[in-house]
């Protein structure tokens, strides 16, 4: 069981219900529970993409053969934001996400390795198969009302992207939406 906290908050938001989990002994021999933390400052694509890529790391070292069976039936429980990270472990985005940044199809964008690796892994989802289960608690599924009020427009003018998000940001920025890639007038 994977618990993924929500916007502003930690897993120790968690403790309680872990804590009452634990004590049931029928979920306690069944489960072990795994917290997940991430910055919920991050676009909720990026959070996705490191929460898969989490699952995916900790299966390969915990049982590198592949053989055992609990950890091929995973339950990702999220609350609020975190449930959106959840959602995107069992859904198939195909180029959705993409689409919105740019009409240039991804393999024609004109990105640096850096950039394509990371809009590769953040921009394309598909259904996890060792996550059977999801559960949502509070989840935004249709977005926030919040998001749009006062509050929500300064907390999105404070939030300040990683150095390396912000680069790569910016290189999504160059490609066009007129469907041709963006030239660096700086670069032949």
């Amino acid at each position: 069981m994977v618990l993924v906290h929500g916007t502003a908050s930690s897993p120790a938001r968690w403790a309680e219900m872990v804590n009452e989990l634990l004590g049931d002994r029928a979920i306690a021999s069944r489960y072990q529970i795994w917290l997940f933390i991430y910055n919920s400052g991050n676009p909720i694509v990026l959070s996705a993409m490191r929460l898969r890529e989490s699952l995916q790391a900790v299966r390969r070292d915990v049982d590198p053969q592949g053989t055992d069976r609990a950890l091929n039936q995973l339950v990702v429980i999220g609350h609020s934001q975190g449930g959106l990270l959840t959602k995107m472990m069992v859904v198939n985005s195909g180029n959705r996400f993409w689409s919105n940044v740019t009409q240039v199809p991804f393999d024609q964008a004109n990105l640096d390795p850096e950039t394509h690796d990371l809009a590769s892994r953040a921009m394309f989802f598909k259904p996890q198969p060792y996550v059977t289960r999801v559960i949502f608690i509070a989840t935004p599924h249709r977005g926030s009302f919040l998001a749009g009020n006062y509050v929500g427009k300064l907390g999105n003018k404070l939030i300040n992207l990683p150095g390396g998000l912000a680069k790569t940001a910016a290189g999504l920025a160059k490609v066009d939406r007129d469907g041709s890639p963006a030239r660096d007038p700086d670069r032949p």
